[in-house]
C-alpha cells in the first residue's frame, strides 16, 4: 500500500485527475489523504467533489479528507438547510466573506444540482471532513496552529484554528530560511510528539517555493493550485512527490 497526501485543489478538476495519473494512483492499493480546500477558485468544485466521492466509494481503504477553511464555509451554508441554501439573499447576507473569496462559482454551480444531488454531496463528502487526523507520529491538518500554543491546547479549546492559523508554517519557514534551507531536526517546532506535520492553506509559491520542502517537521503541500494550477501529491512511503498543473 502507498499513501498519497494531496494539497489544496480549489476546484481544479483537471489538475486533480492529472496528478493522480502522474502518481499512477491505484484504487486497490493506494490510500489517499487530502489536506482540505477542495472547492473555490477554479470552476469545477462540483466535479472535484463528485470524483472524490466516486473514489472513496470504490476504494479498498479508508481515505482521509481534512476540512479546509473554504470547505467550512460551504458546510455552514449547507447546514442551514436546502431552502436557505437556495435563498440568494440569505446566502449573500450571511456568507459574504465566502462569496468574496471565490465562493461564488462554487455556490452557483451547486444551485444547478437537484436537491438529491446536493444532499448526496453533503452526506457522502462534506459531513465526513475532519479537523485533523493522526497516524502514529504524523499529523495531517489544513492550516496548522500557533506553535506557541501547541496542538493539544488548540484541539481542546479552538479547533477552528486548524482551518486558519498560518503561524506553524511561518515559524518553520523563518527558521528554515535562517539556516539557508539546511535540514536540521534541531529546529523542529514545539511539537515533538509529531515527526511530520502535513499542512496546506498557505501557498508556498508566495515564498518562491514551487516544490514541497520539509522545514523541520513541517511539510506544506500547497504549492499554489488556486493561483497557478500546481497540485502536489506526496508519496509518503518514498518521500517523493509528483505535481501537475491545469495546463496539462
Amino acid at each position: 500500500m502507498r499513501t498519497l497526501v494531496i494539497g489544496d485543489i480549489h476546484g481544479n478538476y483537471q489538475s486533480l485527475k492529472a496528478v493522480l495519473l502522474k502518481a499512477n494512483f491505484d484504487i486497490d492499493n493506494d490510500r489517499l489523504i487530502f489536506l482540505g480546500d477542495y472547492i473555490d477558485g477554479f470552476e469545477q468544485s462540483v466535479e472535484v467533489v463528485e470524483h472524490l466521492i466516486d473514489i472513496n466509494e470504490n476504494s479498498s481503504f479508508e481515505n482521509i479528507f481534512i476540512m479546509g477553511n473554504h470547505d467550512s464555509w460551504m458546510i455552514e451554508a449547507l447546514n442551514e438547510g436546502l431552502e436557505q441554501f437556495r435563498n440568494h439573499e440569505f446566502i449573500e447576507s450571511k456568507y459574504s466573506s465566502w462569496l468574496r473569496n471565490d465562493g461564488w462559482s462554487t455556490y452557483l454551480s451547486y444551485l444547478k444540482l437537484s436537491d438529491d444531488e446536493i444532499l448526496k454531496h453533503k452526506s457522502k463528502f462534506y459531513d465526513l471532513l475532519k479537523y485533523f487526523h493522526i497516524i502514529g507520529k504524523k499529523l495531517y491538518v489544513h492550516a496548522g496552529f500557533d506553535p506557541d500554543v501547541g496542538f493539544r491546547i488548540t484541539k481542546n479549546q479552538n479547533q477552528q484554528e486548524f482551518l486558519w492559523n498560518r503561524s506553524l508554517f511561518e515559524s518553520a519557514y523563518a527558521k528554515w530560511s535562517q539556516r539557508k534551507g539546511r535540514i536540521d531536526k534541531r529546529f523542529d517546532l514545539a511539537n515533538v510528539e509529531f515527526d511530520t506535520i502535513y499542512i496546506g492553506h498557505t501557498p508556498t509559491v508566495k515564498f518562491g517555493i514551487t516544490e514541497p520542502v520539509k522545514m523541520g517537521n513541517v511539510l506544506n503541500l500547497d504549492q499554489g493550485c488556486k493561483i497557478n494550477g500546481r497540485l502536489t501529491a506526496w508519496i509518503e512511503e518514498q518521500e517523493t512527490f509528483v505535481q501537475s498543473t491545469v495546463a496539462e
